[in-house]
């Protein structure tokens, strides 16, 4: 949660939602960081809608590139009936903020984050908190990050898992990635 409090007041501008400062976003951070995956099956719109009625303050989701459009479900499970745009009406008019999942494979990296980053700007000025995976190579989710945050607002947050992601990879390099990026990661 320390690193939290750091990159708050350089990434998020909190008065164009319903926080008031950050400081606001940091208390509720403090007290419910853990993201809520809903109740039932996940990543369906019924497990979603049940994390935001419950008020939690994340409710994660998965989405993958399936007929040229973001879909809910984690592979190699696709919901077929719900979108990445379905999921994000449900946060309409609630607090509580969307942290999505986004698989990426080495097929389909480009065109997902594309339509992520399309998805993610009509969304603007809402918050979101995206976390790259799949499977990728790390120079692979490296270019996905850098993608992702020089495309979007600082109300798209940026959530990092270096050990899933780059595995065994020198401090500095992490480091050089993380002096590119166009914000500092929300969360690490």
């Amino acid at each position: 949660i320390l690193l939290i409090y750091k990159a708050l007041p350089t990434v998020v501008y909190l008065r164009t939602y319903m926080y008031s400062s950050t400081m606001d976003l940091a208390k509720e951070f403090s007290k419910r960081f853990c993201p809520h995956r809903g109740l039932g099956r996940e990543n369906t719109i019924s497990a979603i809608s049940s994390g935001i009625i419950g008020k939690s303050f994340l409710v994660e989701f998965d989405v993958q590139l399936y007929n040229q459009e973001l879909h809910l479900g984690h592979p190699p499970k696709v919901n077929k009936l719900s979108t990445l745009n379905d999921a994000l009406q449900l946060f309409i008019n609630f607090k509580s903020i969307p942290k999505i999942d986004i698989k990426l494979n080495e097929h389909d990296q480009y065109e997902a984050i594309g339509l992520l980053v399309a998805k993610l700007n009509d969304w603007s000025p809402r918050f979101a908190l995206i976390n790259i995976a799949g499977e990728l190579e790390v120079t692979q989710f490296m270019s996905a990050e850098l993608e992702l945050v020089s495309k979007t607002s600082s109300n798209i947050m940026l959530n990092i898992d270096p050990c899933q992601r780059y595995g065994e990879i020198e401090n500095s390099t992490l480091a050089k990635h993380l002096n590119k990026l166009a914000r500092k990661p929300f969360s690490i």
